[in-house]
């Protein structure tokens, strides 16, 4: 195995002797210090980090060998007095206290040499640096038939971590970042303004993220309007920090003398990132952020690098900052990636399979790439012998599908019967579809409210805007919905038919056909209720619990999964809550403790009943405030009713989908460079692990994305943990022959917090 980490020499032994200067003219908070630190690095060279000096940050430490000469420096609207100390500190990494700083500080020196021996630059942040040049460029655009008005960067992502018995290291995730080559005024004034729309994913209710090329360098803005009638000149007053200017071009024309702008250049309206005020900005300094969600299949896939070109272009990187990538006064950094070894890495098994008729599928007996492909494959396989593990015995056996009128009678009725015989094939029932068409997709929604008992109903509709699906959910609330666009589903039947009728030869066609059969099929017969499969009971947590929050912070999902040996079949609910709190990520303790309670409260029975002993608890992201004791005290709570045993043990870590630590795994045979299997995982110490759920078995393109995953309050067993999620990871039940990344509860809370996001935009609007 190996990383995509570099060591840095000396590894635990690694020292660093410090002098500290203090820092007067009021007092200072930590971000003060820090914005210090950057303008001392980019004036001077000199790396420089925070030290909190009697409850207070007023001081900076630097490697002895260096001197800060300047005596005065500005810092907002201060000014801050450096004074020179007779202190000097000896760090050692193998001293716990002494860590952070010493990781801080060859990270502020590693940035700094970045900036003096590349070529790179910045957006945003200070770690993440984009090459100078496209490596995919397009130069003209012909009427947008083609993507070729968004260029490909490579993005360069850089982290310290922190290696139990090796030492610091740093790691360097690439990834592709997408802009525009034209500009906002490009895409306004030459009557493109759709396509700019459609980049932005206006039509999803988003804004639509720019980069302002602008006299202090690139900036992240987000646009808010495009003004056709004025122009820098003509913008009316504004107010600057410390006067009023007459318009925008008197505004550059004194703050930023050299920065070319012409009076007649047009005005975008945006916001700059933590500023609600709105920003006058040149139009033609404006580049859109492409999300890959915007972007055709063939240009998606150029963010998808595998692990041996992922090996080169970060070997390439180092190679640019020379022998002392952190300054000749610091130590250097080791030349391979780092391979962790035996003691800390290791390969989790895939669990047994449970399908329909009895049928068991064993994981196999030899653990490589090609067995992984077959087993997951023969996942598919198995079902379509041998149906579902489970169906529930009330199970509708009408499915509605409900379609705009446009589209043919012939299509409709196809996908329809298609769709129908294969629940019947997987379910072993007999289920007929009643096919209905609309003029408006309101009426037809009320109309079968009105007219038919609540069942489950597929509701295909014209992809206009967000509030479609909002409005279909509303007048449906007590239906089981699967919605699809009359896109997906005439663009699917379309290349099948022309691969039937002859009119292409290409087997693609007929294989997309088949795949967005089964894809609609897997979800609806999650939504009737089935199991396509199951793993067998023997996790070493009998509850699952998982607590996430919406990207906007505006709800909370509590996902809780039951499944332990003696019970037939596992057993989820889900409690989906208005976060209406004023904090973001965190959520209120007293909020947490009210509705976990109520979700615990409405599984007493089977808790009961089955004897639940344990519970791990899955925190998505970074674990806030005081969330262990909120879950602590319902714990002790239970115990005191006698709903849970005195010896219930529960455990909490965080879980981690993404992470700013951004650490890669693969393995490396030779030369040659691939992904890990499936549950490789390697430990960063002994609190933190990093797992690949998904893997060479399944992959067939990019580098797995692992979860990171940090042990928190508890003495849990780190490799217990990993297994069960790893294994609850495998109820894939949307895709059978893939491996799925997420643990099966995590799944279910990240999509239903999708779907209650998509239902906010009708408040928004």
């Amino acid at each position: 195995m190996e990383t995509n980490l570099k060591v840095v020499s000396f590894g635990p032994k690694l020292r660093v002797t410090v002098k500290r200067y203090d820092l007067h003219g009021q007092d200072l908070d930590k971000n003060q210090v820090e914005r210090f630190c950057t303008i001392l690095g980019r004036e001077t060279g000199v790396a420089a980090v925070p030290l909190m000096v009697g409850n207070k940050w007023k001081s900076v430490i630097v490697e002895q060998r260096f001197d800060i000469f300047k005596k005065h420096y500005p810092v907002d609207e201060w000014v801050v007095d450096v004074i020179a100390t007779n202190v000097v500190m000896h760090l050692n990494l193998s001293n716990l206290n002494d860590q952070q700083l010493i990781a801080d500080l060859y990270k502020r020196a590693l940035l700094i040499q970045i900036g003096i021996k590349t070529n790179f630059w910045t957006l945003g942040t200070p770690r993440i640096f984009y090459e100078k040049d496209p490596f995919l460029k397009n130069d003209f655009v012909k009427k947008f038939q083609n993507l070729t008005d968004i260029q490909g960067y490579r993005r360069y992502e850089l982290s310290e971590q922190i290696l139990d018995g090796v030492g610091l290291s740093f790691s360097v995730h690439v990834s592709t970042a997408f802009f525009t080559s034209l500009t906002v005024e490009d895409y306004f004034s030459k009557g493109h303004k759709s396509r700019f729309y459609s980049l932005a994913g206006r039509q999803r209710e988003q804004k639509g993220t720019l980069v302002y090329d602008g006299p202090k360098g690139r900036q992240v803005c987000y646009f808010e309007s495009y003004c056709h009638d004025k122009t820098l000149i003509s913008s009316g007053g504004i107010n600057g920090k410390t006067k009023r200017y007459e318009n925008v071009y008197a505004y550059y024309q004194e703050t930023a003398p050299g920065y070319p702008v012409r009076p007649n250049d047009k005005i975008a309206i945006v916001k700059f990132s933590g500023n609600d005020t709105k920003s006058m900005v040149p139009a033609n300094k404006l580049f859109l952020r492409v999300m890959n969600e915007s972007l055709d299949y063939k240009m998606s896939q150029k963010d998808k690098i595998d692990p041996q070109e992922r090996t080169e272009l970060i070997n390439k990187f180092w190679q640019r900052l020379g022998n002392f990538p952190f300054g000749n006064r610091f130590a250097k950094i080791e030349q391979s990636l780092y391979q962790p070894n035996a003691n800390n890495s290791g390969r989790i098994a895939l669990p047994t399979l449970s399908f329909g008729d009895n049928l068991k599928l064993s994981p196999p007996e030899l653990a490589n790439e090609k067995t992984f492909r077959k087993h997951f494959l023969d996942r598919k396989m198995c079902l379509e012998e041998c149906g579902c593990y489970f169906v529930p015995p009330t199970m509708e056996r009408e499915i509605y599908f409900i379609y705009p009128e446009h589209i043919d009678q012939y299509t409709c009725d196809f996908f329809a019967d298609k769709i129908c015989e294969k629940i019947t094939l997987l379910t072993k029932i007999n289920v007929e579809p009643v096919i209905k068409r609309y003029k408006d997709y309101m009426d037809a929604a009320s109309d079968l409210s009105m007219s038919a008992m609540p069942g489950m109903v597929v509701f295909a509709f014209d992809e206009v805007d967000s509030v479609s699906y909002f409005n279909i959910r509303y007048e449906l609330s007590d239906w089981r919905l699967k919605r699809l666009t009359s896109r997906s589903l005439q663009k699917a039947y379309n290349s099948y038919r022309d691969y039937k009728d002859g009119k292409s030869a290409n087997v693609k066609g007929l294989r997309n056909w088949e795949t967005y059969i089964d894809e609609n099929t897997y979800d609806i017969l999650q939504q009737l209720g089935c199991l396509p499969y199951v793993t067998q009971p023997q996790l070493h947590y009998d509850m699952q619990l998982v607590i996430d929050v919406s990207a906007k912070s505006t709800y909370l999902a509590l996902s809780l999964f039951m499944y332990k040996t003696g019970m037939d079949i596992p057993v989820s609910a889900e409690l989906i809550k208005p976060k209406t709190d004023t904090k973001k990520e965190e959520i209120n303790k007293v909020f947490l403790e009210k509705y976990l309670k109520q979700l615990l409260l409405e599984n007493r029975e089977l808790i009961m009943e089955k004897g639940m002993r344990s519970m791990l608890v899955l925190r998505d992201g970074k674990d806030c405030g005081e969330e262990y004791e909120a879950i602590a005290n319902i714990v002790e709570q239970f115990k005191k009713q006698s709903i849970f045993p005195p010896n219930f043990r529960c455990d909490f870590v965080e879980y981690h989908k993404s992470s700013q630590k951004q650490i890669r795994i693969w393995d490396k045979n030779g030369h040659l460079k691939n992904n890990c299997l499936e549950g490789s995982y390697f430990l960063l110490d002994e609190q933190t692990a990093i797992l690949n759920t998904t893997g060479a078995g399944t992959l067939n393109q990019g580098t797995a994305a692992p979860i990171m995953i940090k042990n928190k309050y508890t003495n849990a067993n780190l490799l217990h943990v990993l297994t069960d999620i790893f294994t609850t990871s495998q109820l894939n039940f949307s895709s059978p022959r893939v491996a799925q990344r997420l643990t099966f509860p995590a799944k279910r809370t990240d999509e239903q917090l999708k779907d209650r996001m998509a239902q906010e935009i009708l408040r928004i609007k």
